[in-house]
């Protein structure tokens, strides 16, 4: 059974994907984030890493760009 979960983890070590993974002998849930397999997760413990792994990530890009268009305008002025 262990076998059926190593693909899903390499998933999540290779890209950005999330792995859930649901075992149909059990029931028990596990899910892989970033190579890291959490597994016996309760449904509430599922629900809060899959909330807390989607939830929008503040990007530094954003406060990048800000400056940059600052930049540009004090450029402008000058």
């Amino acid at each position: 059974m262990v076998l059926d979960i190593e693909p899903r983890l390499e998933i999540s070590e290779e890209s950005d994907a999330i792995a859930i993974v649901v075992s149909e002998e059990t029931g028990k849930i596990s899910i892989a984030v970033d190579g890291n397999l959490n597994y016996n997760l309760s449904l509430d413990d599922a629900r809060m890493i899959l909330v807390e792994e989607l939830k929008p990530k503040k990007e530094v890009l954003l406060d990048d760009e800000f400056v940059d268009e600052k930049e540009d305008d004090n450029d402008e002025n000058a």
